[in-house]
């Protein structure tokens, strides 16, 4: 298994307590560590280890037979032991760690390994057949089986073993994961001999004493490249950091310049150093601040000083900005590799010529959305892959064949993705490379386990990323933080253990992603929340947290009305500001002339009836798309007011005519609109409410084939509307003649023509009396004359007047009218009745008055 997959396993809380011993004694110490701090971890077997860990020398035989059963590293120290028993060396030897056993057991080398084998067949076997069996140990053991194991003697020690000091300190030096224990007998050795002395030079924990000693021996040799590593990465002493910062050559100053552990004011020294390679090394210090990297950042003399200034994360953003537009195209991709950089410079960088400051700025976990879609399209593959990468959810082939491509802005693009799985998470975050742990480190996703394991990560930068995030980190620890490196304070404005002082802080910084993060933090303190009220992009997440309520909420509604009720407000604005829970700001944005259309149509569908009413009610015109969704809300109140605005679009109207559930009051006003059409006077002729239909009957726009529709109507009042409608047509009267009770308006109405006149007072039986009576007439006069005859015309007569007896009135309207026809007085004059008579004497004296009015 890999070192991820230890590092994992050792995390797991259902790892078993066997294998986390055997993890416990791993070579890799951080396997080792994380697996003795599983909760899982047998508690009986921990000292024997943190014995071992510390202070080897006093373990007993049986802790040492016990080590010498676990894993490889607890193996070594048992097989190196003085204490170690013959049956558990014997054990060990077995195991595969007869070399271990050689060098350093000196009174049982070879020979006593012989005699052992004598007893033990099976160790016998293993030393004349083991692959891992130094080859003078193997064939002496075979020289032994051969001759026969009772009666043999141990073939003498090979005379190379005479040296075995030398080999003893060989091995030694080339165990380089921790620093050698030298005795005076050992340095002795080492000053003699020439190849211990190359190794010496090359270990990387050597004695800086030694080393100074083996560099005088091969001037710029590789003593001297140990001597400056150390320098620039151990934690020596301050005192011998500042000797060196002060008296070192520009070399040693340089590596000086870099170490993290080197005290403040030295740093600072170096930072104006004369040379201009150490002040660049100073610019690379993880603990370097801002006020002097911007000093570094003006230096005249060598790109590689802004250079360094340029990658380093605790450079302010504003300097960032400005290497951004630096001529040297190193700077600028130093700029758009650094976690730091804000928006404003990774917008700017997206342009650059060369596509490897485009591909980290794909690769930059602040820059915008519209810039990695810009850069989605980008002309470079390796760029649009990053950029593409980023924007959705990968599946594991898709994920193994970006890790494939091994490069680095890939994984962090794949760190960036919204939710990576867990063994993607596992992979970067024991990446080879710290920004990418560091990345990792501050993943919402990341397992607790895995986040632990960053806390302890060897880089500077990851630990600090990855403890500002953890919530187990002390409060004290997080509070002195330092937060120069953005993604420092991306972590503590997302940590539920911050205290309330570094989030107030964090609240006001230059990033947005800081402030957002405070503003999500459910232990932000309410002044944190409330420096951030004049920011609208923060406001729904402002309202959504815990401390909301309040004092906040109350400070929030009133400066969003205020900003509501200017009247320069931008349509942006009020589009943030309709998203308002104060009733008032959003009815104040629903009345703003500036409210954009998008933001009326948020407001016409708001669940408030006063914010509806408020739009429909504004002075400005409304769009069709908002008049269409108002003219279907469940407010009869607000459909009413739409319909009495004067603006109301064509379409809106007739959406509303032709919905059959809608009520009469909006139907009403409909009818009676300035912009009402004759379509829409045919759909609301058809609706259920007579008071509808006879505005409809009474407006003059109604077209003909409505008003002939509506002659039918069973409803007197609609069919007085008709009469009362100046387009009322003779034709559409006709219609209505055989409505009883419309019979007399009909005949007294002045546009009635005769036809009219004729239908009101036609009587069919009647007509067929004259038809037969005319015929009598043309008969002799015998027959004519006869009395039968003449009782049959008399009775005729008395039943068509008696049938006519209830038109009284509308006969006597016929007679008069002025465009009754004589065939219409014909009729009329069947009834028998006074006043029909006297009302033929007036028709009379009207026509002899017409026609003497002439000669007058």
């Amino acid at each position: 298994m890999n070192r991820a997959g230890l590092l994992l396993e050792a995390q797991q809380p259902e790892t078993s307590p066997e294998r986390l011993l055997w993890l416990a004694t791993e070579k890799d110490r951080e396997v080792r560590r994380l697996a003795r701090a599983n909760p899982r971890f047998p508690a009986a077997h921990r000292a024997a280890l943190d014995l071992a860990d510390s202070v080897p020398g006093l373990l007993d035989p049986l802790q040492l037979n016990l080590l010498a059963r676990l894993g490889p590293w607890a193996a070594r120290i048992a097989a190196r032991h003085d204490q170690t028993t013959d049956d558990t060396l014997v054990e060990l030897v077995l195991a595969g760690y007869a070399q271990q056993v050689l060098l350093f057991q000196p009174k049982r080398r070879t020979p006593w390994l012989l005699e052992q084998a004598r007893h033990r067949p099976a160790l016998l076997t293993f030393l004349c057949e083991g692959r891992r069996v130094p080859w003078p140990l193997r064939h002496a053991a075979q020289r032994l089986r051969q001759s026969g194991v009772s009666g043999a003697h141990a073939a003498p020690a090979p005379s190379g073993e005479e040296q075995d000091p030398v080999a003893r300190l060989r091995a030694t030096l080339l165990d380089r994961t921790t620093g050698p224990f030298l005795s005076a007998e050992d340095i002795a050795l080492i000053q003699g001999n020439r190849r211990l002395q190359s190794l010496a030079a090359r270990h990387p924990f050597f004695p800086l004493a030694l080393l100074q000693w083996l560099d005088g021996q091969q001037p710029d040799g590789q003593a001297r490249e140990t001597i400056l590593r150390q320098l620039e990465h151990l934690a020596l002493a301050s005192k011998l950091l500042t000797g060196y910062a002060e008296h070192g050559t520009w070399e040693e100053r340089a590596a000086v310049a870099r170490n993290p552990h080197l005290p403040g004011d030295s740093l600072d020294r170096l930072t104006r150093d004369e040379d201009w390679w150490v002040r660049a090394a100073s610019a690379e210090n993880p603990n370097a601040t801002p006020e002097a990297l911007e000093r570094l950042a003006g230096d005249p003399e060598h790109v590689t000083v802004r250079e360094c200034v340029a990658a380093h994360p605790h450079t302010p953003g504003p300097v960032l900005v400005v290497l951004a537009q630096d001529g040297e195209p190193t700077v600028r991709a130093a700029v758009a590799r650094n976690p730091s950089t804000p928006p404003e410079a990774l917008d700017r960088l997206s342009c650059d010529t060369k596509f490897g400051t485009r591909e980290a700025v794909a690769a930059h976990a602040l820059t915008s959305p519209d810039t990695l879609q810009v850069l989605a399209q980008d002309a470079n593959e390796r760029v649009r892959l990053v950029a593409r990468t980023r924007s959705g959810a990968l599946n594991e082939a898709q994920v193994q064949a970006a890790l494939a491509t091994r490069r680095r802005n890939v994984k962090l693009a794949l760190g960036l993705t919204p939710a990576p799985p867990p063994s993607l998470l596992v992979t970067l975050a024991h990446d080879r490379h710290p920004r990418v742990r560091a990345q990792t480190a501050w993943n919402p996703h990341l397992p607790t386990e895995l986040l632990k394991t960053l806390t302890a990560d060897p880089e500077l930068e990851v630990r600090r990323v990855a403890s500002a995030l953890n919530p187990d980190t002390p409060a004290d620890q997080l509070a002195f933080l330092p937060r120069y490196d953005a993604r420092v304070r991306q972590a503590l404005s997302r940590n539920l253990s911050a205290p309330a002082p570094v989030l107030e802080e964090l609240s006001d910084d230059a990033l947005l992603d800081v402030r957002l993060g405070v503003v999500l933090n459910v232990s932000a303190p309410g002044g944190a929340l409330e420096r951030r009220l004049p920011e609208q992009p923060l406001r729904p997440d402002i309202r959504r947290h815990p401390r909301y309520a309040g004092r906040v909420q109350r400070k929030l509604h009133e400066l969003e009305l205020h900003e509501a009720e200017q009247p320069d407000a931008s349509p942006d604005s009020l589009q943030a500001l309709s998203q308002s829970d104060a009733v008032k700001v959003r009815r104040a944005v629903a009345i703003h002339a500036h409210s954009s259309t998008e933001t009326l149509l948020g407001l016409a569908a708001d669940d408030n009836e006063k914010i509806r009413l408020a739009v429909v009610s504004r002075e400005a015109e409304l769009a069709v798309s908002v008049q269409q969704l108002l003219a279907a809300d469940r407010s009869e109140d607000v459909r009413l007011r739409l319909v009495r605005r004067l603006d109301l679009h064509l379409d809106v109207l007739l959406m509303i005519a032709r919905n059959i559930d809608e009520g009469e009051t909006v139907l009403t006003e409909v009818a009676q609109h300035p912009a009402v059409t004759p379509d829409a006077l045919g759909m609301l002729a058809v609706h259920r409410f007579w008071r509808v239909r006879q505005i409809v009957a009474r407006h003059p726009a109604t077209p003909l084939p409505t008003l002939l529709a509506l002659a039918q109507d069973p409803q007197e009042e609609v069919l007085k509307g008709i009469l009362r409608n100046p387009m009322c047509t003779p034709a559409v009267m006709h219609r209505m003649v055989h409505q009883p009770k419309m019979r007399l308006e009909l005949a007294h109405h002045s546009l009635a023509d005769h036809t009219v006149l004729e239908a009101l007072a036609f009587d069919g039986q009647y007509e067929r009396f004259l038809r037969v009576h005319s015929w009598t007439k043309r008969l002799p006069p015998r027959i004519s004359s006869a009395p039968l005859l003449d009782r049959w015309r008399a009775w005729s007569r008395q039943q068509a007047s008696r049938r006519a007896a209830k038109d009284l009135h509308v006969l006597i309207a016929v007679i008069e009218h002025p465009a009754a026809s004589p065939k219409a007085v014909q009729f009329a004059r069947r009834l028998d009745h006074v006043e029909i008579h006297a009302a033929v004497e007036r028709r009379q004296l009207t026509l002899q008055a017409g026609r003497e009015e002439p000669h007058d």
